[in-house]
């Protein structure tokens, strides 16, 4: 809407590319497979963030982690001493698992958790999925550490006891935390735009990942700005028309300052 404006004003304004990536929520996956050599920006903005306003220069790195289960099925009434229960299995190491907020810039979810067939049947595998998120690479490492610390011991304890639990523990690097300096250009233009607007600048360090992520890793530095959402990640996520006004103005004012310079 900002460009179409701009378009229709003839203002003149250096070359403005607008990338718009695919597969975002499920693992980065436009900006991971995208070829950044196509691109001739010296910086970029990532529009992913929540009230027009905010800027976000920093994000954290993310593991994503599976684990499953192993226990052994068995007839659930009529002999399920023959059995071992995954999804019980599964339940006592989570409640020895870190999980939500661990500290300032530290967070563990686990997200996903499915297994069993029907409820005659002791069940055999239960897959459960989760992340971690730090800015600190140690604590980043640390707590999945504590992850499966908390798997190991527990299928310890009930080998312990005569039971043949096993697992299989897997971690995957999503991507790397970043953090633009404060008076960086990106940064600074930016400030201004929405000082011009007379709206407040929130410049923070955030906890959600983004495409951002990915294109400062490739050497693009990048911020996160925001769009006017609200009660993102859930069923009642919205954002406001006067939001949407103020989005189109922010970036706007940041094409008319980029083109004075």
């Amino acid at each position: 809407m900002a460009i179409k404006q701009i378009k229709e004003k003839g203002i003149e304004h250096p070359p403005i590319e607008v990338l718009i990536t695919v597969s975002e929520e499920i693992g980065l996956l436009g900006a991971r497979n995208f070829d950044i050599s196509k691109l001739q920006a010296g910086f970029g903005y990532a529009l992913d963030t929540h009230q027009v306003g905010e800027v976000v220069i920093g994000a954290p790195s993310q593991i994503s982690f599976q684990i499953n289960f192993y226990g052994k099925e068995a007839h659930a009434g009529v002999e399920p001493e023959k059995g071992l229960n995954a999804i019980r299995l599964a339940a006592e190491a989570i409640a020895l698992m870190p999980n939500g907020r661990i500290d300032f810039e530290t967070t563990c979810n686990l997200g996903i958790i499915k297994g069993g067939t029907a409820t005659n049947i002791v069940p055999g595998l239960v897959t459960v999925e989760g992340e971690v998120r730090s800015h600190n690479k140690g604590k980043l490492q640390k707590v999945c550490e504590e992850i499966e610390q908390a798997v190991i011991s527990t299928v310890h304890k009930f080998n312990a006891n005569g039971a043949k639990a096993s697992f299989h523990f897997e971690l995957k690097e999503e991507y790397e935390a970043f953090l633009i300096d404060r008076n960086a250009p990106v940064v600074t233009l930016a400030e201004k735009a929405l000082q011009n607007l007379h709206l407040p600048a929130d410049i923070k360090v955030g906890g959600g990942g983004s495409d951002a992520n990915i294109f400062n890793a490739n050497g693009l530095p990048m911020i996160i700005v925001g769009t006017g959402m609200n009660n993102v990640h859930t069923t009642e996520e919205d954002i406001l028309v006067d939001e949407l006004y103020r989005g189109t103005a922010f970036v706007e004012e940041l094409i008319h300052l980029y083109a004075e310079e």
